[in-house]
């Protein structure tokens, strides 16, 4: 009935993921800034070589964005396997560290890397864009009603951490999960999530796991195991023959995010059909 209401009022078409993408960076977001830096890493220090039996070494590097404006640099930790094969990594964008708890030793002993940073020290957390990278972004102050705020910045960061963590040897590039990136700020979620596309789109088999669920991004036809009863929510990005197996209720081609939220699994598996890109969200 709801399918049939939608089209009664004849809603224009959904725009194109480059069109959505323009809208929500001159409307919402600003534009993130253009990739003129160069990044590197230096002053490596290990700290620690005993976790998981002496498999795992925890060491931290400085991290350097580089441009013609200067450069800023960061700490980032890192707890990386070093038996010579590929493991999945969390990176985990944190308020604090050390400080907050992290159960490192759980993860790694499980089998992971774990990477951390801070994103206050890519930035500060107000309207300073004298600190870290915005001066050398935005050199002259921000000019231009359009031009990203601190969301934007940290953002592109952890763009570039992410760049970093995809050259060791012992990342699998196929299996990064982001943690951290929901924070207590809606808008700073929204953008974060939005990136879990980006990073699809790049080769990279990517979820983001918040305290209550993950969020997926898909391309085409998929598959995911669940529990029956588990509560589900679809994202269209630039889908198009959405259909579904296994769910409560039918899936169309979504016009609006609102419209694919709180389904629910009724096996131990659903598929979803489709042609393009979309976003899954699995509660716990």
């Amino acid at each position: 009935m709801l399918k049939q209401e939608l089209q009664k009022r004849n809603l224009p078409e959904l725009k194109s993921r480059e069109e959505m993408v323009e809208i929500m960076q001159r409307e919402v977001y600003g534009y993130l800034p253009k990739n003129d830096f160069e990044w590197s890493v230096a002053n490596y220090k290990r700290r620690d070589g005993r976790l998981a039996k002496g498999n795992v070494i925890y060491s931290t590097v400085d991290f350097t964005l580089t441009n013609d404006n200067g450069s800023h640099t960061f700490p980032v930790h890192q707890f990386l396997h070093t038996d010579g094969e590929k493991h999945p990594t969390f990176l985990h964008i944190a308020g604090r560290y050390p400080g907050n708890f992290v159960p490192e030793e759980e993860i790694v002993e499980n089998g992971y890397n774990l990477i951390i940073f801070v994103y206050t020290e890519i930035t500060s957390d107000d309207d300073d864009f004298t600190t870290g990278i915005a001066p050398l972004v935005f050199p002259n102050g921000r000019t231009n009603d359009t031009d990203c705020g601190k969301i934007g910045l940290w953002a592109f960061a952890s763009m570039r951490v992410l760049d970093y963590a995809l050259t060791l040897d012992c990342v699998d590039e196929k299996n990064i999960a982001i943690v951290g990136a929901t924070g207590k700020c809606e808008d700073h979620t929204i953008g974060n999530i939005s990136l879990l596309m980006e990073y699809m789109r790049m080769g990279m088999d990517v979820r983001s796991y918040t305290d209550y669920g993950i969020f997926i991004p898909c391309k085409d036809t998929v598959t995911f195991g669940c529990r029956k009863g588990q509560q589900v929510s679809i994202f269209n990005f630039t889908a198009r023959g959405m259909k579904s197996k296994g769910l409560a209720y039918p899936i169309y081609d979504f016009t609006s995010w609102w419209q694919g939220t709180l389904n629910r699994c009724t096996d131990t598996s659903f598929t979803i059909e489709a042609e393009g890109e979309y976003l899954v969200y699995l509660n716990y």
